[in-house]
């Protein structure tokens, strides 16, 4: 297991004992035992609404469908969807979709028109 899990074999013994060790440790041991991606998805949900952004940009953010082709790209490009954060996701979508004109632009446009 110390092999495995890069924690030396003295710090599992004395958790084996004593139930003391470090949240990095306990990470490297689960990780090598168990599924960290379901402990890392856990802690970056958000129960705050709208993921903790206002609603301007939680409404850019894409519905499920739009989520799960966006994870498609992250997954073929070696980035775990789950460690992707909403602010990463509206960079991405910015980089990627072409962006309307700006209100300003219109209301400039109209007003030298008249």
């Amino acid at each position: 297991m110390a092999n495995r899990s890069g924690v030396p074999y003295s710090t599992i013994r004395k958790f084996e004992n004593s139930g003391n060790i470090s949240l990095r440790q306990f990470l490297m041991l689960f990780e090598a035992v168990g599924d960290i991606g379901q402990i890392r998805s856990n802690a970056a949900k958000s129960t705050a609404p709208h993921d903790g952004l206002h609603g301007v940009f939680a409404d850019s953010l894409p519905d499920g469908w739009g989520l799960y082709l966006m994870d498609r790209v992250f997954k073929k490009h070696g980035y775990p969807p789950h460690l992707i954060t909403a602010l990463e996701r509206l960079t991405y979508i910015g980089e990627q979709c072409e962006i309307p004109p700006r209100l300003s632009d219109a209301l400039i446009q109209s007003h030298s028109q008249h």
